[in-house]
C-alpha cells in the first residue's frame, strides 16, 4: 500500500483495536491479524483483533454494535459519541475507525468468552511519531498548531473533545473559539480535526 492516505487510515485502526482489545482483555492477552488480499482492482483490508471479556462488556459491545447500525453515517454516529463521552474515551475508539479510517466493524463471539472485533474496506490497488509537540495559544481564539503531531489515539481525542465542552459549557460571551492549525501532509489529521469541527461547529475551525 503505497498510498500515505490508506496507510495511515489501516495504521490508525490498527492502533484503536489492539488498544481496545489490550484495555478490555480479561487475562491480559490479545492477539491482531492484518490480512491485505488483492482483488479486482482493489486490495481487501481487514484488521481483527481477539481477546476474552466478560459476558458485561459482551454485552454492552453487542449493544454499541446494534446503536452504530441504527446511524448510517459513521461521523454522525462519532460525534454523537464525542457529545456523550465528554467525561470518558470508552467506545470513541471504535467510532473512530468507523468515521476517520473509513472501515466497517463488525463483532463476533468466536467461543465462549472469545470476542473478535474485525474491520474492513476495500482501497484502489494502487501500481506497483516524530515530533509530536502540540502547541496552544490563548488570544482570544485558541490557536492549536498540531502541524507536527504524527499520531494521536482516542484518549488523546478524548482530552480535546473534553476542553470543546468545557467551552461549549461557558456562557456565551465567555466563549472563545478554537482554531487548528494542521498538516494536510499528516492524513490522519484531515479526518480527526474534520470530527472535531462537526462536534462544534459553531466554534471550531480547522485550518488549512
Amino acid at each position: 500500500m503505497s498510498d500515505p492516505d490508506v496507510t495511515s487510515r489501516v495504521a490508525l485502526a490498527a492502533h484503536e483495536l489492539l488498544e481496545n482489545a489490550v484495555k478490555y482483555s480479561t487475562d491480559g492477552e490479545t492477539n491482531i491479524r492484518v490480512d491485505v488480499t488483492p482483488g479486482d482492482g482493489v486490495l481487501h483490508v481487514c484488521i481483527r483483533t481477539r481477546n476474552k471479556s466478560t459476558t458485561t462488556n459482551m454485552a454492552l459491545l453487542r449493544e454499541y454494535f446494534d446503536d452504530m447500525k441504527e446511524m448510517p453515517d459513521p461521523l454522525l454516529f462519532y460525534t454523537e459519541l464525542m457529545a456523550k463521552k465528554s467525561k470518558s474515551s470508552e467506545g470513541l475508539g471504535l467510532g473512530r475507525i468507523a468515521a476517520e479510517a473509513e472501515m466497517a466493524l463488525a463483532m463476533v463471539v468466536v467461543e465462549g468468552d472469545m470476542v473478535e472485533i474485525r474491520a474492513t474496506a476495500d482501497v484502489p490497488l494502487e501500481p506497483s511519531f516524530a515530533d509530536g509537540r502540540v502547541t496552544v495559544t490563548l488570544v482570544g481564539t485558541a490557536d492549536v498548531r498540531v502541524t507536527a503531531l504524527e499520531f494521536m489515539n482516542s484518549s488523546c481525542m478524548k482530552t480535546f473533545v473534553t476542553w470543546i465542552g468545557l467551552d461549549q459549557g461557558l456562557e456565551a460571551d465567555k466563549q472563545y473559539k478554537i482554531r487548528f492549525r494542521s498538516n494536510p501532509e499528516i492524513h490522519w489529521q484531515r479526518r480527526s480535526l474534520h470530527a472535531l469541527s462537526r462536534f462544534a461547529a459553531d466554534l471550531v475551525t480547522v485550518e488549512p
